[in-house]
């Protein structure tokens, strides 16, 4: 009897400090294995979290481009010279007077190259410039009506305007040619090194002439 109660004393003892030293190390594993039970339990959640909120359908902005109708401009149409008309400030004797005044500086040419501008000799080397018509009459301009006189004119004035353009070119270019020519004949400049100045040297002091030399002394 005696025997059995201490086997159970033993056996109740074991189990005791069984008991306490598990009790122990599980105490000290919780205590270094909070944190990261901690983390690991934050994150689960915040995961769960982030699949229960449902995502916010993505938006698709269409941008509207205005269709913008482009009209085309009709091709200019060639008015013919009857339906020109004059401008108001034009009269009739400005344009014979302007008219004139190119024909004397430019009448030859303007006669080669405007078909209906004739000239016809007068007496005492003098030249009249005058209109031939469509049907071959010959004609002074101030017997064209202002509509037509206004289309002489205007062709007139810019056959001018381009021959005294073409004699201006030639003026620079024979004055370019002539520079050219100057140049190529001119002998080249030689460049002369530039002169030093002249130090002043002192004045040289004359060396005294030399001495005959002396009879040796009689000793007494």
């Amino acid at each position: 009897m005696q025997k059995s109660v201490r086997k159970a004393l033993v056996v109740l003892s074991i189990l005791c400090f069984l008991s306490a030293s598990f009790a122990v190390v599980a105490s000290f594993a919780q205590d270094e294995d909070e944190g990261f039970v901690k983390r690991m339990w934050k994150k689960a959640r915040g995961a769960k979290q982030t699949e229960e909120v449902p995502k916010s359908p993505e938006v698709v902005v269409s941008e509207e481009v205005e269709e913008v109708e482009v009209e085309i401009a009709p091709k200019e149409k060639q008015v013919p010279a009857s339906e020109i008309k004059v401008p108001e400030r034009l009269d009739k004797e400005f344009m014979l007077d302007v008219m004139r005044s190119n024909l004397d500086a430019y009448g030859n040419e303007l006669s080669g190259r405007i078909p209906n501008i004739v000239a016809e000799a007068l007496p005492g080397e003098k030249v009249a410039y005058k209109f031939k018509k469509e049907t071959g009459e010959i004609v002074d301009f101030e017997n064209l009506d202002k509509d037509k006189l206004f289309v002489v004119y205007r062709t007139l004035l810019n056959e001018a305007n381009m021959i005294r353009t073409e004699r201006m070119n030639r003026q620079l270019q024979q004055i370019r040619q002539v520079q050219q020519q100057i140049q190529q004949a001119r002998p080249p400049q030689v460049v002369k090194p530039p002169t030093l100045p002249q130090i002043p040297q002192p004045p040289r002091i004359p060396t005294p002439p030399p001495q005959p030399p002396r009879p040796p002394q009689q000793r007494r």
